[in-house]
């Protein structure tokens, strides 16, 4: 086995001194690679810009040796700038591994360089080799995390627009409001249709509010007492409720359940319950 016969170039020292020629290399291996999407959202200058910015950050971390955690404060500027490169490409609708692809040809090049300075001096390699696998593998891995976090804010934000349009209020006539239920009513759900019949109310200056469950597939104790609250507090606003929809298993259940439906209007459908609100506001339809 070879010696060591004079003292070799750290990773940091490597970067620094060879950084205008990695910077070459790693932009036009991206740039060039089959299937690039990259020029459809960039020039090659701004490519290379957003790369050069990337990898300066990269040096300044690695001055102070640190391998082992990016999580440091002298990476906080690298990790930004990951964020903030997988965030803008995501909104182009890249996938993470097209990303993770900047980091994982930047580590071929970096084998490459460490390969020239080390030569066959394996156990030194060996040690650069580790140490800059294990920097390679957290940027990775920031990658993904940033997509991740995307993907689930864009799941969160779906979840509240379907919310929104699976709990629409709906202004049947003067006084009078509709709010059609769809969907399991779980806990969250349940408040945002107290709010959104409340501030219905008092939009429209409602005197009947209908409440139709016939999309709800399953009505228990836990809904109905949601209900009863939605009820209270529509009664403190000045509104009447109306209940439609309740399918006789439904029915059957909430009488099984003993859960009093007593001083609260109900009716089979909701073609019956918007009869009767007329009626309430003072006014008359023919139901066929």
């Amino acid at each position: 086995m070879a010696t060591e016969t004079s003292p070799k170039r750290t990773l940091y020292e490597i970067m620094q001194k060879n950084m205008p020629a990695i910077l070459s290399e790693w932009t036009n291996a991206l740039w060039n690679a089959p299937q690039s999407r990259i020029p459809e959202i960039l020039t090659e200058t701004q490519f290379r810009q957003e790369l050069e910015k990337l990898i300066k950050a990269m040096v300044d971390a690695l001055r102070y040796e640190q391998y082992e955690d990016i999580h440091q404060e002298e990476f906080a500027p690298v990790v930004a700038l990951l964020h903030e490169m997988s965030e803008a490409y995501a909104r182009y609708g890249f996938r993470a591994g097209e990303i993770a692809r900047h980091i994982a040809i930047l580590r071929d090049i970096m084998q490459q360089y460490l390969q020239r300075e080390y030569g066959d001096v394996s156990d030194a390699f060996g040690r650069q080799l580790l140490q800059m696998n294990k920097l390679m593998d957290q940027l990775s891995a920031v990658v993904f995390e940033s997509f991740i976090e995307r993907h689930e804010r864009t799941i969160a934000e779906q979840h509240r627009m379907l919310m929104t349009l699976s709990t629409p209020v709906i202004r049947l006539w003067d006084e009078i409001v509709l709010l059609p239920l769809v969907g399991v009513i779980d806990s969250q759900r349940a408040q945002q249709i107290i709010e959104k019949l409340l501030e219905a109310i008092v939009r429209y200056e409602a005197r009947v509010a209908i409440l139709d469950v016939t999309g709800v597939p399953v009505i228990d104790t836990w809904v109905a007492q949601h209900i009863m609250k939605t009820v209270t507090a529509a009664h403190m606003l000045g509104a009447e409720v109306l209940i439609t929809g309740f399918s006789p298993e439904a029915a059957q259940t909430l009488v099984k359940l003993d859960v009093d439906f007593g001083n609260i209007i109900t009716r089979g459908t909701l073609q019956a319950g918007v009869a009767t609100a007329f009626q309430l506001i003072g006014r008359q339809i023919s139901v066929s």
